[in-house]
């Protein structure tokens, strides 16, 4: 009787032994089923969007990813470190993984540079610093955090953010003069003067971006005797050596036509375009005129009429003729 009992209780033993076998192997195997799509730890960047790629569980060849049920979130604009969940019950089994989703700031700041990167300025003038911002995308304004470094002609920009991250860009700046001065001559490029006439230079402008004195050499002779065509070479050269050239051609005539042809325009300046094309045409052609203005027009045409040597006189500011002509 005794050998039967303990024959009992070595059947009951091993079929308890069996069924927790059962049950654990099947719970490793509906767990070993359940998959994760991706990778079970992620890492983004702060306020990067996140789209979970979800699970899927399949048993002896079926699929059972409908009876997964996932749980929680990622706030990608909070940085930290978030659960997602997939659970499934299957029979009496709940089985379950998660997934580890790290939200972290590895973005670097920017860093705006006003003006130009790289910057010629006069040997004689000291670079004025044109400007900078600093910003991140977690931090925000860390404009005031940037450290500026001057080493010969680099300028460093640096900043860190409260995560580590660091950027840093550099500005070049050359002192170097290697723009030429500007020459402007005043009047016509080409004059026209009588045979036994005289000629009287009208001069010119010189400017330069470096150099507030700058020689201007004029070359060149007319002979205000013998019809030809002269031509008046100036030169410009700045304390670098930049230099630009312009002539200026003298023509020399004799005028054997009998008669003088005066012109005068009346009513203008006209800024529909006439008296600029009128004031071109003389121009080419080397002649002066004599030009009636308004009160209507645009100045600029009146000076232009002056420096290229026309005459400016007034036509009258009103055409009333009952109070023009009352007396």
């Amino acid at each position: 009787m005794k050998l039967l009992k303990n024959k009992i209780f070595i059947v009951i033993g091993i079929l308890i032994l069996f069924i927790l076998v059962f049950l654990l192997g099947s719970y490793f195997y509906l767990k070993s089923s359940l998959k994760i799509n991706g990778n079970s730890t992620i890492t983004i960047s702060y306020n990067d969007e996140y789209k979970d790629k979800g699970a899927t569980l399949k048993l002896f060849g079926k699929d059972f990813s409908k009876k997964i049920k996932t749980n929680g979130s990622v706030k990608s604009g909070v940085i930290g470190s978030y659960k997602i969940s997939y659970k499934a019950k299957i029979l009496f089994i709940d089985i379950k993984k998660e997934r580890i989703v790290n939200v972290v700031d590895n973005v670097s700041p920017v860093i705006t540079l006003n003006g130009e990167n790289k910057v010629n300025i006069c040997p004689t003038r000291k670079y004025e610093e044109a400007g900078y911002k600093a910003f991140d995308e977690y931090d925000g304004d860390l404009t005031d955090k940037v450290i500026v470094t001057n080493e010969e002609n680099i300028i460093s920009y640096e900043v860190s953010d409260t995560k580590g991250n660091k950027e840093k860009v550099i500005r070049e700046v050359y002192y170097i003069d290697d723009e030429a001065p500007t020459l402007v001559l005043n009047g016509s490029q080409t004059v026209y003067v009588r045979n036994g006439g005289q000629y009287r230079e009208l001069g010119y402008t010189a400017t330069d971006n470096c150099d507030e004195d700058i020689s201007v050499e004029v070359n060149g002779n007319v002979n205000t005797h013998v019809d030809g065509t002269y031509t008046l070479t100036y030169t410009a050269k700045d304390s670098s050596g930049n230099q630009v050239n312009l002539n200026r051609n003298v023509v020399v005539y004799t005028d054997n036509r009998v008669g003088i042809v005066y012109l005068t325009f009346d009513d203008g300046p006209s800024s529909t375009g006439s008296t600029e094309k009128i004031l071109n045409i003389l121009k080419s052609e080397g002649v002066k005129a004599t030009f009636f203005v308004t009160g209507k027009g645009p100045d600029w045409l009146i000076k232009r009429e002056y420096d290229e040597g026309h005459v400016v006189a007034l036509h009258t500011n009103t055409h009333e003729y009952n109070r023009v002509y009352s007396s």
